[in-house]
């Protein structure tokens, strides 16, 4: 049992709240439900320090996102005693520059000094898309960096029962694939888009490109590699290439306004989650001041 009046203490006033929760959920802050811990950088003058199989994860390393299992750097033995080596399902959390970037470590490693790293006592990825959240990136504030641990710490996130935090990862993770895939295919067609316009000139200069008569022509070659091409056709080759490039800068457009819109609804998808508006909650299931309490006997127990 945990003494009278510590579960009040941990629980976020109703006035303080951000906005309200289902019944069987509590507003709490992030140190009652997991540990925050900061890294530690070897020095980079010791040699000895590096070069063995432990992951040294750092800033870089966090753009995997949802998928943190390599690193730039790895740590020997001697560089894992001067570190601090984090578990595997911890959420590692960076504020620099005015931007704040997590990763879900999905395997064990040390991290640099400039990361902090939410060791969970709740489910590892409801944890981590938290982090991911607009809320919780306004309640580090704009200068992060600043006291970053502390600021983690205090941070309020609703805590659900923990089968409904499952239910809610199993939900976004559906969600988030299927976003992801059609980004990634987005992305391709970006990163194409200078290959695809050197393909357009490369058919116009080989005679390919058809033209408004529906004859495959194009220009030639003339002397010192300079393109000549009939009077007659080269307005109508040029045309049907600015054709091309147009269409293939608008679908570049198209391409980056949908991701903006991907990026967008991931945050409005996370928003809902921690509102409790995925419709997965089971109001019969216990509270997540239950689960709280459980956490805080369990916390005590081990100190």
């Amino acid at each position: 049992m945990i003494p009278e009046g510590k579960l009040a203490q941990v629980l976020v006033a109703e006035a303080a709240q951000p906005y309200p929760v289902p019944e069987n959920w509590c507003w709490t802050r992030i140190k009652y439900v997991a540990e925050v811990v900061t890294g530690r950088t070897p020095s980079g003058r010791k040699p000895v320090y590096f070069g063995g199989v432990a992951p040294f994860f750092q800033q870089v390393d966090l753009a995997l996102g949802r998928h943190v299992n390599d690193a730039q750097e790895y740590l020997s033995e001697r560089g894992k005693a001067v570190s601090r080596m984090i578990p595997a399902g911890s959420t590692a959390v960076c504020c620099a520059g005015g931007e704040v970037r997590c990763g879900y470590l999905e395997v064990a490693g040390a991290t640099e000094r400039q990361i902090n790293t939410v060791i969970p006592k709740i489910d590892p990825l409801y944890l981590y898309y938290y982090c991911c959240s607009e809320r919780f990136v306004s309640q580090l504030g704009p200068k992060a960096s600043s006291a970053a641990k502390r600021k983690i710490e205090d941070c309020m996130i609703p805590l659900p029962p923990m089968m409904e935090q499952r239910r809610i990862v199993a939900c976004v993770e559906v969600f988030f694939t299927k976003m992801n895939q059609v980004k990634e295919e987005l992305e391709d067609l970006i990163d194409s888009y200078e290959v695809r316009r050197a393909y357009v000139l490369q058919r116009a200069l080989a005679g390919e490109m058809t033209d408004f008569d529906g004859k495959g022509r194009g220009w030639s070659l003339g002397l010192n590699g300079v393109s000549s091409a009939p009077t007659q056709e080269d307005k109508r080759i040029a045309a049907v290439v600015e054709e091309r490039f147009v269409e293939g800068l608008q679908a570049k457009i198209l391409a980056e306004t949908s991701i903006l819109k991907i990026d967008f609804t991931k945050k409005i998808i996370l928003d809902q989650a921690f509102r409790g508006k995925l419709g997965t909650n089971d109001p019969s299931e216990e509270g997540g001041d239950k689960l709280l309490e459980k956490i805080l006997v369990s916390t005590a127990s081990t100190e």
